[in-house]
């Protein structure tokens, strides 16, 4: 995705969403890998655990969009 091709309008939108559900995703991922750690100290080594490492990947790269995003924004309204 190329950020310069899209308005000021569009990016400050898809900032905000991708900004909201990146968090939104990270704070599930954390209550998630809590559960699992709960569980398998509980009941004994539990697949689950895995889920939120792999996951983890997507907030990684979504967090670093955010951070494009942030600083194409910050670009526009210095050159205005």
């Amino acid at each position: 995705m190329n950020l310069k091709e899209l308005s000021t309008a569009d990016l400050e939108k898809k900032h905000k969403t991708t900004a909201v559900l990146t968090y939104t995703l990270a704070g599930m991922l954390i209550v998630l890998l809590a559960l699992a750690v709960y569980l398998s100290l509980r009941d004994g080594f539990n697949a689950l655990v895995v889920v939120p490492v792999a996951l983890s990947a997507i907030v990684i790269t979504n967090l670093r969009t955010i951070k494009l995003m942030k600083a194409e924004l910050a670009e526009r309204k210095a050159a205005q």
